[in-house]
C-alpha cells in the first residue's frame, strides 16, 4: 500500500509540474540548484595515464627479473659451497677412519704375533720345567747314591777321609736338587700363566678385529648419509631454480 501511494504522488507531482507556470518551474530549479550547491561539488579521483601505469608494471618486471636472476646465481653459489664442503668433509672423515683403521690393524698384527709367540713359549717353559724336574730327581738321587757309598765303605771310608768329603758332596747335590726343584715349580707356573696370557691376547686380537670391522661399517654409513646429504641439496637447489625461473618467465611474458 505504502509503494501505490508514493508512486501516485510522484505521479501527481509529475503531472503538476507539467503544468506548472514558468514562475513555478524557475522556482523549482532554483530548489534544485540550492540543494545541490548546499550538498556540494562532486569528487573525482585523479586519473593515472595509461603510459605511466604500463611504465610501472614494466619496472616491477624487470625488478621481479633481476630478483630472479639474483637469486638464481645466490642459490647455484650456495650449492657449490654446500656440495664442496661436504666432499671435504667425506674426505677427510674417511682419511682419518682409514688412519685409524690400519692403526688398529697393526695394533692387531702385533698382538697375533704376541700371542703367537706366547704359545711358541709356553710349551718351552714346560720342557725347561720338565727338565729341571728330571735334574732335581737326578741330584737327589745321586745324592742318596753317595751317602749310601758312604755308608757302605765305613771304616774305609773314615780311615781314607773320603766320608766328609762323601757327606758334602751329597749334601751339595741335594741342595742342587732342590734348587732344580724350586725352578722347574717356578718356570712350569710361568709356563701356565704364559698360556693364559697367550689367550688373553687372542682375545683382544679378536676385539681388536671386531672395532676394526665396526670402523669400516662407520664408514660406509658416513659416506652414505653425506651422499644423501648431497642428493637433499641437489633437489632443494633444482627446486628454488625452476621458482626463480617460474618468477622471470612470468615478469619477461609481462613485458613481451
Amino acid at each position: 500500500m505504502d509503494k501505490d501511494s508514493e508512486n501516485s504522488n510522484a505521479k501527481k507531482q509529475a503531472s503538476g509540474q507539467q503544468f506548472a507556470t514558468p514562475a513555478q518551474k524557475a522556482g523549482a530549479q532554483s530548489a534544485d540548484s540550492g540543494t545541490r550547491g548546499a550538498s556540494g561539488p562532486d569528487l573525482q579521483l585523479p586519473q593515472i595515464p595509461q603510459n605511466l601505469r604500463k611504465a610501472g608494471r614494466l619496472a616491477l618486471s624487470v625488478i621481479a627479473i633481476l630478483l630472479s636472476v639474483a637469486g638464481m646465481l645466490i642459490t647455484l653459489a650456495a650449492f657449490l659451497t654446500m656440495n664442496s664442503v661436504l666432499s671435504i668433509a667425506q674426505q677427510t672423515s674417511s682419511a682419518q677412519i682409514d688412519g685409524i683403521i690400519v692403526a688398529v690393524g697393526d695394533l692387531q698384527s702385533g698382538t697375533s704375533y704376541a700371542a703367537d709367540a706366547l704359545d711358541t713359549a709356553a710349551p718351552a717353559a714346560s720342557n725347561v720345567s720338565f727338565a729341571l724336574s728330571s735334574y732335581a730327581s737326578f741330584s737327589s738321587q745321586t745324592a742318596d747314591s753317595l751317602q749310601s757309598l758312604s755308608s757302605s765303605l765305613g771304616a774305609l771310608s773314615a780311615i781314607s777321609g773320603s766320608s766328609a768329603s762323601f757327606t758334602d758332596s751329597a749334601k751339595k747335590l741335594r741342595d742342587a736338587s732342590a734348587s732344580f726343584s724350586t725352578a722347574a715349580s717356578g718356570i712350569g707356573s710361568s709356563g701356565a700363566s704364559l698360556a693364559g696370557v697367550s689367550a688373553s691376547a687372542r682375545a683382544l686380537s679378536a676385539d681388536i678385529g671386531t672395532i676394526k670391522e665396526n670402523l669400516s661399517d662407520s664408514k660406509g654409513k658416513i659416506s652414505q648419509a653425506i651422499s644423501l646429504l648431497q642428493v637433499a641439496l641437489l633437489l632443494f637447489t633444482l627446486v628454488m631454480l625452476a621458482l626463480f625461473c617460474a618468477v622471470a618467465s612470468s615478469s619477461l611474458s609481462t613485458l613481451l
